[in-house]
């Protein structure tokens, strides 16, 4: 950071017959000023010293492959202590490091090793999927999801969210400095190096929310519900979970394995929102699986992927699915087709991480399965653009443009319908 003027003396410019004025700003400035009666008085005799800005770093370590380069780099040499080229002054300077961490990268033991040389004062904060439990921030959402699953959960599928990590923060280190970091806390660089946890919230997980109390009802309303109960000989569930356990039982006869059993494809509605995500519904994004077949993504909007780990479960499978028997990675590796349906970002932005998804879990082994994208031309010049940048498998990707398959009203019959008999017969020339 830029460095800390030193605090203003007013006792000693008083001292040295300076009056209250503009000569005030300019000494802080670092300009000397001259008295009435022609004393020159300079900074250092009124301004205290400059203290230097704090240092933070953000490390960036997607797998152990990158370890050893990592720790080997010159770059952080001055911050480590016990080297050549330790650095005192920057050493003093350094107050936080931010650790962003791929899978397994935290319990190697050359990461472990390489932190540890770091001076004691330094804090530091873990972004690792075994040790940052996998909480919902999205409170609003859930809370709106758990009472939707409550009234029928073969339907609103409760997502999938843990308050307890993988591992403890102990497995990395015993190090008092050393975090994991929360939603809304703060670390403060200046005056002096801290972390601010006073604004974190208790975060529920999904089963909690199910827990909580369902909200009375209104007194006009419940002679009628007295009565209702009472005939029915049934007692009116006290929870959203009560609830939510009865329509498992009840919802229709429904279970994973009768609809997993019909052979049929199954649509599962993932963003159903228009133009930016909203609190309660994200943008558009559908889901198809087709057994026998795989999987179709109708639309695919910002945070699709993110959506689609907590409906699906990842990487365990989400308990509360009971209309998809597979995982996030089981769905993606399956997905056959693509299809946006027009260029505006809401239905598409989403597409990019996804297919770094899909690629990622296609493009060893056996399983080198390829994709159909149903696009505008557009779409598929920024696929091709993007492809530069990052591996997102386009060599597997095969692209029709949406303009090419348009049913022409030639191809329809007198209802104004598509004659498929017709539309068979242009595809075969």
């Amino acid at each position: 950071g830029p460095d800390v003027p030193g605090k203003f003396d007013v006792k000693a410019a008083q001292t040295l017959g300076l009056k209250p004025g503009p000569l005030y700003g300019k000494l802080t400035r670092g300009e000397s000023v001259t008295t009435p009666d022609g004393t020159v008085i300079h900074p250092s005799q009124c301004v205290g010293p400059t203290k230097a800005g704090g240092i933070f770093i953000i490390v960036d370590c997607p797998s152990p492959r990158y370890i050893d380069s990592l720790v080997s780099s010159p770059q952080f040499a001055p911050f480590l202590t016990s080297t050549e080229a330790s650095d005192e002054g920057k050493q003093t300077q350094l107050v936080l490091v931010v650790h962003s961490l791929g899978p397994d990268v935290a319990l190697d033991e050359r990461y472990k090793s390489w932190v540890s040389k770091f001076p004691s004062h330094v804090h530091h904060m873990l972004s690792s999927p075994e040790l940052v439990p996998d909480a919902n921030p999205f409170q609003r959402h859930l809370r709106v999801q758990a009472s939707m699953a409550a009234l029928d959960p073969s339907v609103y599928v409760l997502p999938q969210g843990s308050n307890h990590p993988e591992l403890p923060l102990s497995s990395f280190s015993d190090n008092a400095n050393v975090s994991v970091p929360s939603s809304l806390a703060i670390f403060e660089i200046e005056p002096k190096a801290n972390l601010d946890t006073s604004k974190v919230r208790t975060l529920l997980t999904p089963e909690e929310m199910l827990e909580q109390k369902m909200p009375a009802q209104p007194a006009s309303n419940m002679e009628e519900t007295t009565a209702t109960t009472s005939s029915d000989n049934e007692a009116e569930p006290q929870s959203l979970a009560e609830a939510s356990s009865t329509d498992m039982d009840d919802a229709n006869g429904c279970s994973l394995q009768d609809e997993q059993s019909v052979g049929e494809l199954i649509v599962c509605p993932i963003g159903t929102g228009s133009s930016v995500p909203g609190i309660y519904r994200n943008v558009s994004a559908n889901i198809v699986s087709v057994e026998g077949y795989g999987g179709i993504v109708l639309d695919c909007g910002e945070s699709t992927v993110s959506l689609l780990k907590r409906f699906l479960g990842y990487p365990l499978r989400n308990t509360h699915n009971t209309r998809i028997a597979q995982t996030f990675p089981e769905f993606v590796s399956t997905i056959k087709l693509l299809y946006i349906s027009h260029m505006h970002a809401d239905h598409h932005l989403g597409a990019i991480l996804l297919l770094r998804e899909w690629n990622k879990l296609t493009r060893s082994g056996s399983n080198r399965s390829r994709m159909t994208i149903v696009a505008p031309a557009r779409f598929w010049t920024w696929i091709c653009d993007y492809s530069g940048i990052e591996d997102i498998g386009l060599e597997r990707l095969d692209f029709v443009c949406c303009h090419d398959i348009r049913v022409s009203t030639d191809l329809t019959d007198d209802s104004g319908y598509a004659n498929w008999d017709r539309f068979s017969n242009v595809k075969s020339k």
